[in-house]
């Protein structure tokens, strides 16, 4: 199916919500019969995480490989990324603007330095969200909460799109016992010191929680010592 309009998977790592999101789209794409083209990673990188960062130095190498990828689209009508986070498309805006090409630019928003108690809150990173602002067009969150946290000069952008994974049907059950799946990294920004308060509370409630990475890596995450010594919270890393 020939269009111009494309839907840019930026790297992503396995066992995250990108990868979900990733499924999602591509399953909802053809449901609809949506004429887009597919560029970028469909495959995750490995995770292998195990610090306060959320990428290791594959990201950055992929990164520059995908804007090598776009470069070379020729006429592109639309693009949407799979993230706002998108280190690069000042290049690809700048190359546009000088070949002429007219394309409009989107990006699902998933969190940012503007959002009290994000992972990333670095200063410079801020004026970089900044100017990605400024390129998009459209700027889609899941929720009014976000939206609202955006920069108020910017939040004319911003459209609340709920992208939940409704091209899935979840497995649906009867008399189930109370347990709790949380389904995160051990980072911080996660809320991991919250749900180790809440599990000391509840110590007849199961946590379950499923981290992205192999146990090997886990291992080393002081998250880990500090969750795995409560008898109630269970962590199943990836296989």
């Amino acid at each position: 199916m020939s269009s111009n309009n494309y839907f840019v998977i930026t790297p992503y790592y396995k066992g995250t919500a990108l990868e979900e999101i990733v499924n999602s789209v591509i399953v909802a794409a053809r449901h609809v019969s949506a004429k887009i083209r597919i560029i970028g990673f469909l495959e995750p990188l490995d995770n292998k995480l195990h610090t306060e960062f959320l990428d290791d130095e594959k990201y950055p190498v992929m990164q520059a490989r995908l804007n090598e990828m776009l470069l070379r689209v020729r006429s592109p009508k639309r693009m949407l990324f799979l993230d706002f986070f998108n280190p690069g498309l000042d290049l690809l805006r700048y190359t546009h603007k000088q070949k002429g090409i007219l394309c409009k630019y989107g990006a699902l928003l998933h969190g940012g330095t503007f959002l009290e108690h994000d992972l990333y809150n670095f200063d410079w990173l801020e004026n970089f969200e900044l100017a990605w602002a400024y390129v998009y067009d459209k700027i889609y969150a899941p929720a009014y909460f976000i939206a609202e946290k955006f920069p108020k000069n910017l939040r004319n952008k911003v459209v609340v799109k709920s992208w939940g994974m409704d091209s899935f049907r979840p497995a649906s059950g009867h008399n189930r016992r109370y347990e709790v799946i949380f389904p995160h990294r051990l980072n911080k920004d996660k809320g991991i010191d919250d749900l180790y308060k809440i599990a000391r509370r509840l110590p007849q409630i199961n946590f379950y929680v499923t981290a992205p990475q192999k146990m090997n890596y886990l291992k080393s995450n002081d998250y880990f010592k500090k969750l795995s010594a409560r008898g109630n919270v269970h962590i199943l890393a990836n296989q």
